[in-house]
């Protein structure tokens, strides 16, 4: 699983949407140019160039939160994209951008399946098709073959009135006179 990745983050388009595209733009650009400045290049990118990828970065991946851009820039300098060559430009940084949504969803993916079949406190092996079988029976028992009826006591108790809340009645209080 990816260190660090985190879906409860504001992404970059909420925070573009809040904050306003300026702001979220200049923070980029300063995170990119401090990323960059990382690897020795002959090849670098200048400030003009980042500030166009980061348009096209907002644009294309809004969906990436800034921890995403943390656990981005620590895998790209560990060469886990692969290596620069003494060349970073858009085209490179597209290209690893794109392996990283690609390792995001597979992820995400992964943690959505284990959270599928890890069952508190469960043994999961208990779950078996016949069980999940005998679930939908009685469940469409229940609702189609047994519509609900709301005078079966069985399945809901009568109301109970508090005494002090009992209906007075009128013939009884005029035989009193």
């Amino acid at each position: 699983m990816l260190a660090g990745y985190n879906t409860a983050g504001n992404t970059i388009g909420s925070l573009r949407r809040d904050y306003g595209e300026g702001t979220v733009r200049a923070m980029l650009v300063l995170l990119w140019i401090d990323f960059l400045e990382y690897f020795s290049l002959g090849n670098g990118m200048g400030r003009r160039q980042v500030e166009k990828m980061v348009v096209h970065v907002l644009e294309t991946y809004y969906y990436l939160t800034f921890a995403d851009f943390k656990v981005f820039f620590d895998m790209a300098q560990r060469n886990e994209f692969g290596a620069t060559y003494n060349r970073i430009d858009g085209q490179v940084i597209f290209g690893w951008l794109e392996r990283y949504a690609d390792y995001r969803m597979e992820d995400a993916g992964e943690r959505e399946r284990q959270a599928a079949f890890s069952l508190t406190g469960t043994d999961q092996r208990k779950y078996t098709a016949q069980t999940v079988e005998q679930i939908m029976g009685d469940f469409r028992r229940r609702t189609v073959i047994e519509p609900f009826d709301p005078f079966d006591h069985s399945v809901v108790p009568p109301l109970k009135i508090p005494a002090s809340r009992q209906p007075v009645h009128i013939a009884n209080t005029e035989a009193a006179h």
